[in-house]
């Protein structure tokens, strides 16, 4: 008996600059190709519109690359005759929204969040358009879903009426990277000049992160005594005026850092040496940057909506996003603190997030792959 063939869609793992979604993909993949290397579950093809990326897995029996040349739809069309013009396997995957327009074959997708849904005003209509289509195409034919938050599953249960059991949460990780030193904190973050103590947000800055709020937040915790400055590490993103505005006319811009994109090397350092890592989104498919803060043993203060929650499950350290007075009390709050505290919250971090593991979720995928092929 042949052995089962599972198809991968790896377009968005296969890109040299990942951010969000193609950082999920990629951990992904990398996470399923050590595990098959184990558990000979299946045999995998993993199909890409351009020649791999060197940081994939090496090919190898049982793990294969299909380049189906990219073209104008490349999912709505070329990717489908593929699929069934060769009929190499039993089940195709996508660690992403999007699945092919029809295959011969049943279908498995993952969905990050419903951002669109919820806060349509925050996209470009056609980038809108393109995410209801699809992914609601994508929800109605797939045979399983996976979500990486149980807040993704709900809104999916809610907003898209699936079955509970039609869906299964994988959850995300982070590397493990050991501490910098105090001097190498220093070289990376020589070059910024930030007095300490400061807060530290991450991320792009766009509408539904929600640092006009922050921004706000951050003036009334100046008047209440916190003598340091917030720190906005992360590029400008699609809408950024609004968040432009008031930094700029804020009372309190003199103490506000806006540093742009910062590499990996840079962000650690960042965080290390944060007083604290702020997230004070509206809406989170699921929250990295808390993760990472934790694993590098900085408090996150966070939002307390959507996944954050499920991330950082100490209320002590959540805030309601849309009001400002209360980021600013509940940062105030956390850094009067004892640091007896502040390292039984951490600890208490620590413990909770060994959940967020990639070979756990990996280990998962394919169980469930292999179930349905």
């Amino acid at each position: 008996m042949s052995a089962k063939v599972i198809g991968i869609d790896g377009n968005e793992a296969n890109i040299s600059e990942r951010v969000g979604s193609n950082v999920f993909a990629y951990e992904l993949i990398l996470a399923i190709e050590r595990y098959l290397q184990k558990n000979s579950l299946f045999e995998v093809v993993v199909y890409l519109s351009r020649p791999p990326l060197d940081d994939l897995p090496p090919a190898r029996p049982g793990w294969q690359y299909q380049v189906v040349p990219h073209q104008p739809f490349w999912g709505q069309w070329r990717l489908p005759l593929e699929l069934w013009h060769r009929r190499q396997v039993d089940l195709f995957f996508s660690p992403g929204h999007y699945l092919p327009s029809i295959a011969p074959v049943p279908l498995v997708s993952t969905i990050m969040d419903l951002a669109f849904e919820k806060f349509p005003g925050y996209f470009r209509r056609s980038d809108l358009y393109q995410l209801k289509l699809f992914t609601r195409w994508g929800v109605r034919q797939a045979r399983h879903l996976f979500s990486i938050s149980e807040a993704t599953k709900q809104d999916l249960i809610a907003l898209y009426h699936q079955p509970p059991e039609k869906i299964s949460v994988i959850y995300p990780a982070v590397k493990p990277v050991k501490s910098m030193s105090v001097a190498e904190i220093s070289a990376q973050l020589e070059k910024f000049k930030l007095n300490e103590p400061y807060l530290l947000f991450v991320g792009t800055i766009q509408p539904r992160k929600n640092l006009e709020r922050l921004i706000s937040g951050f003036a009334w915790l100046r008047e209440h005594g916190f003598s340091g400055e917030l720190v906005l590490a992360g590029k400008i993103g699609w809408q950024a005026e609004e968040t432009m505005t008031a930094l700029e006319s804020s009372p309190v811009k003199e103490h506000i850092r806006q540093l742009g994109f910062v590499n990996d090397l840079e962000k650690q350092a960042l965080v290390q040496s944060a007083e604290m890592l702020v997230l004070p989104g509206l809406y989170e498919g699921f929250g990295l940057p808390p993760l990472e803060a934790i694993q590098l043993g900085t408090l996150p203060v966070v939002s307390d909506v959507s996944s954050l929650p499920e991330v950082v499950p100490v209320r002590d350290l959540r805030f309601d996003p849309n009001k400002a007075v209360d980021i600013g009390e509940t940062i105030l709050r956390v850094w009067q603190e004892s640091d007896q505290q502040k390292q039984a919250w951490l600890e208490q971090l620590q413990a909770e997030t060994k959940k967020f593991d990639w070979t756990k979720s990996a280990e998962l995928v394919c169980q469930k792959l292999d179930q349905l092929s």
